[in-house]
């Protein structure tokens, strides 16, 4: 996987979409650790709505906050194929998590 890679070095939104175009032939995707932030995870929801194939995604650990949550939950509106997503250590507060529970 990618766990610990940092895709805060660069631009998160380009880092992400290549990341999602070479890992898409697999089902699981572990960005744990990987410094996604917020706007890459507002960008990886963007991806996530029209991408189906991942079966897991591990986002532990990427400081994406309630607005991160809120942009991947709306995305899962759409992507049915995604079972598992680990949004642990992420500094998910009381907003973040009506999100998850909606």
């Amino acid at each position: 996987g990618l766990q610990g890679t940092s895709v805060a070095a660069m631009e998160g939104g380009e880092v992400i979409e290549d990341v999602i175009r070479r890992e898409s032939m697999k089902k699981d995707l572990d960005l744990s650790k990987a410094r996604v932030g917020t706007a890459g995870a507002i960008t990886l929801a963007s991806i996530l709505g029209a991408h189906t194939g991942f079966r897991r995604i591990n986002l532990w650990g990427n400081q994406i906050g309630d607005e991160g949550c809120r942009a991947l939950c709306g995305a899962l509106e759409s992507n049915v194929s995604l079972c598992e997503l680990d949004l642990g250590a992420n500094d998910i507060q009381d907003d973040g998590c009506r999100a998850i529970a909606a």
